[in-house]
């Protein structure tokens, strides 16, 4: 069994397509450059080698990253905590550009390969291969930025980890160890197991990406609706942490699930429009019209149902936030301006 799987990897790797190699090496490349490059030539160990005791080295990060003016802009004191906000934002943003098209994609591609394996069509087949490379270089980026982000919890917000780790870092620990290489593992069988493993088990594999992706969703809008709206846990005054005290208030609190369903319901939206979009160029093209004809109509009825699921969510989401943060509503809906005019 496991040579059978070390063939299906090494044979995958072996016959890819050019552009699928330089995805590998670019994310190969980030990664050393993160965790080598940058570690060995810019971030030496330069409290230990110039200071000697604790009160030198936080006096030194206190006068450098917290209370230092800009040399750009004197009049302005750039603060750890905003240059810490301002990283994990440009790197949330950048994940996030990718990771919604792979949740719906992924069933999109279930379906068709579900066709395929049904009717025995080889558009069916041929749109399948098509949507699943792109479904690749997005799922490749997204966890090269994903990667990024988990650490920068660490190294950006490392008293608040601390602080509240052993309920925000739950969710994301099962996460990682169970829906990631769920979607790991099954990704690579799906990619590189064409004409090595069963129909069957190909296709299982598909569903199990897709199952993969959304439980993952699932477990990171977990720990982050736990932000927006703290339940399931208490103070402890002898460690000076929040623990947790209910692992399925917080699992299944009103917040989570909202947010969980608007989230993929709108991810549902935007697979749906980036498919019926490209198969639209196609026919305008008048190229590969037997699969571009088939994907738009997948997508259209998958669009239809996932706009009208993403209304409803939205609208619960909002009810939420109405009851557990009206003051993000008000600046949602833009309320402060309005009442100053």
């Amino acid at each position: 069994m496991f040579r059978r799987f070390w063939n299906i990897y090494y044979d995958g790797f072996r016959h890819l397509p050019r552009w699928g190699k330089i995805v590998i090496a670019i994310v190969l490349a980030k990664l050393f450059i993160m965790f080598a490059v940058i570690k060995l030539f810019f971030m030496p160990d330069y409290l230990n080698s110039q200071y000697t005791t604790d009160q030198e080295k936080s006096n030194h990060v206190l006068n450098e990253l917290i209370t230092k003016p800009s040399p750009m802009a004197p009049e302005l004191t750039t603060t750890l905590v905003e240059w810490s906000r301002w990283q994990f934002a440009m790197t949330a943003i950048y994940h996030y550009m990718f990771v919604p098209l792979t949740l719906g994609l992924s069933f999109l591609l279930a379906v068709m390969e579900t066709m395929w394996v049904r009717t025995g069509k080889e558009e069916w087949l041929h749109a399948t291969k098509f949507w699943m490379k792109l479904f690749a270089i997005n799922f490749a980026i997204g966890i090269a930025t994903g990667l990024i982000l988990e650490f920068q919890f660490g190294s950006n917000w490392s008293n608040y980890s601390w602080f509240v780790g052993d309920i925000f870092g739950a969710p994301l620990a099962i996460e990682g160890l169970f829906a990631f290489f769920l979607e790991a593992t099954f990704f690579a069988v799906m990619f590189f197991g064409w004409n090595k493993v069963s129909k069957s088990f190909h296709l299982t594999s598909t569903w199990m990406v897709f199952l993969g992706s959304n439980i993952s969703a699932l477990w990171i809008l977990v720990a982050n609706a736990w932000m927006q709206n703290p339940v399931g846990m208490e103070f402890n005054p002898l460690t000076a942490r929040n623990e947790m005290s209910d692992f399925w208030a917080v699992l299944f609190s009103p917040t989570a699930m909202n947010k969980f369903f608007h989230t993929v319901t709108s991810a549902y939206t935007l697979s749906a429009c980036f498919v019926i979009g490209v198969s639209a160029w196609f026919i305008l093209k008048k190229r590969h019209l037997g699969f571009a004809r088939k994907s738009i109509l997948l997508a259209s009825v998958f669009g239809f149902f996932s706009i009208i699921a993403t209304i409803f969510t939205g609208d619960t989401s909002a009810q939420d936030i109405t009851r557990t943060q009206p003051m993000k509503l008000a600046a949602m809906s833009g309320t402060r301006y309005l009442l100053d005019s």
